[in-house]
């Protein structure tokens, strides 16, 4: 199938492992979406002197649109936190493969960068959403470690 990964976060082999390499990883880690559930660490990043923890936007899994002024401004800050949080074995342990994720929030935060959050113009593959049939529909979806077919 030429060079694709799939990500499964279901902790367990699904079956199409046979016919497209595959790497099985834990759940997304918790927090996510709730930076203050994770204030210890995040504080190594995100110094009080900043403000709360919760100006860390809870983006999670959220789709992220910024203007391109606004990325330049926090990219080497957003690169920066990446890798040192990436070299802390306990942030590392912690947040796993998702660090990159966290250390957005955390740069836009720490350059007074806020998003607003629409949850619901996304869903992820694997989780189910509607809850409503008259509730607004997703205009995103959100598929990790490659190329899937949904139909």
């Amino acid at each position: 199938m030429g060079e694709f990964t799939g990500i499964l976060h279901s902790k367990k082999p699904d079956n199409l492992m046979d016919e497209i390499p595959t790497f099985v990883v834990d759940l997304f880690p918790s927090g996510l979406d709730r930076p203050d559930q994770n204030e210890k660490i995040i504080r190594k990043y995100y110094p009080k002197e900043y403000g709360p923890v919760t100006n860390v936007d809870p983006i999670g899994n959220s789709p992220v649109i910024i203007r391109k002024d606004l990325l330049e401004k926090i990219a080497l800050t957003w690169m920066n936190v990446s890798l040192t949080m990436q070299d802390d074995p306990v942030t590392d342990r912690t947040f796993g493969w998702l660090c990159v994720t966290y250390a957005y929030a955390m740069a836009s935060a720490l350059h007074g960068v806020h998003h607003i959050l629409r949850k619901d113009s996304m869903i992820q593959v694997g989780f189910i959403v509607a809850k409503k049939l008259d509730s607004p529909k997703p205009v995103i979806i959100f598929v990790t470690g490659g190329p899937w077919i949904i139909g």
